[in-house]
């Protein structure tokens, strides 16, 4: 995508930058100006369609895992007798996940807190 992206707005962008840049450089180095606009723009588009990457994994991951774990706790508190005592406005007995909201609420509130975690600050481990 990125390349593709460059190929769009290579033309608008040699228009704008092209003379000044010409002017720059000089007349002996005149050839370099395409070279040196096409790869800057190809450089800004890749990292653009990463950054762009980073926010789509971190969301897919953060609503996957909020998913798995409302699942997973969910059913853990089904066979230690927990989701009985729940009141039936949440959850009614016996549970079933496809006519409740509770794995819902569940999943998408850590699904919101996995997609904060990993994209504060943005993108970078914490380890020292």
């Amino acid at each position: 995508y990125a390349v593709a992206l460059a190929e769009i707005f290579k033309f608008p962008i040699v228009r704008i930058c092209a003379p000044a840049l010409t002017w720059g450089l000089g007349k002996e180095l005149t050839h370099w100006v395409d070279p040196i606009i096409d790869t800057t723009l190809k450089v800004i588009c890749i990292l653009l369609v990463w950054w762009i990457e980073k926010i789509r994994s971190a969301l897919y991951s953060g609503v996957r895992g909020g998913q798995l774990f409302a699942q997973a706790l969910i059913t853990w508190a089904d066979e230690n007798g927990w989701m009985n005592k729940v009141p039936d406005f949440i959850a009614k007995k016996p549970f079933n996940a496809d006519e409740s909201y509770l794995d819902e609420a569940v999943g998408y509130t850590v699904a919101a807190i996995g997609f904060y975690w990993q994209g504060s600050p943005p993108f970078f481990l914490p380890l020292p």
